[in-house]
């Protein structure tokens, strides 16, 4: 079954706007997990790239859907598969911040904004505490209020892997440099043998020579 979130993510949007399954697993959460999945998917969107109310408004003023530039991809038949199991692997998914990511990431823009509205507006189902009463609590050290993500650790990983690239192309530019010094080094050294060579045969060049040398 994990097969099914690896090799078909696009088809991922038909599993996570399910109405019958996703709101079965919010309901069985209980608060602690509650408070994740809430973190997991408001963290997640937050992370997307995805086009803000306003651009929306121009496109379709201009007459531009976003199916239009959506990929075409064949919908996976969810009806075959079975029930219990797509309820077992979203409740582990919506309870990992980096599946949820991976998941929704491969989606298309248009299934991105519609899965996040979907997941937003079933948010009510899961088992959390008022506002007022979760900020107390998190102020208190009774929960967490700052979970680990690894969304943020890849990212760290990423700027470490941009300053290394960086690092190297900064040693290649200065090899390059040196290379170019070292060449011109030697294109003096040469010019300056030839005119000690001719030396024997003029020599008043002794001026030329200097003039190499400082060159």
């Amino acid at each position: 079954m994990w097969q099914l979130f690896y090799y078909y993510g696009d088809e991922m949007f038909n599993i996570m706007t399910d109405y019958a399954n996703v709101s079965f697993v919010f309901s069985e959460y209980k608060m602690k997990d509650s408070i994740q999945v809430k973190r997991n998917i408001e963290y997640v969107f937050s992370q997307l790239q995805l086009p803000s109310e306003d651009l929306l408004k121009e496109m379709a003023a201009e007459g531009i859907s976003l199916s239009e530039l959506a990929p075409t991809s064949n919908n996976l038949d969810t009806r075959d598969l079975n029930t219990s199991v797509i309820r077992s692997h979203l409740h582990t998914l919506f309870l990992n911040h980096t599946s949820l990511y991976q998941a929704i990431s491969a989606m298309s823009i248009q299934q991105k904004l519609l899965v996040r509205d979907f997941l937003l507006n079933l948010v009510p189902m899961l088992k959390l505490p008022s506002p007022a009463l979760l900020e107390k609590m998190e102020q208190q050290g009774v929960i967490a209020a700052n979970p680990i993500h690894l969304v943020c650790e890849n990212t760290e990983q990423e700027k470490l892997n941009h300053a290394r690239v960086e690092s190297i192309k900064d040693k290649l530019t200065q090899f390059e440099t040196n290379t170019k010094s070292r060449s011109a080094d030697e294109v003096k050294v040469a010019r300056v043998k030839a005119l000690l060579a001719k030396k024997k045969e003029n020599p008043t060049n002794i001026e030329q020579i200097k003039k190499a040398l400082n060159s």
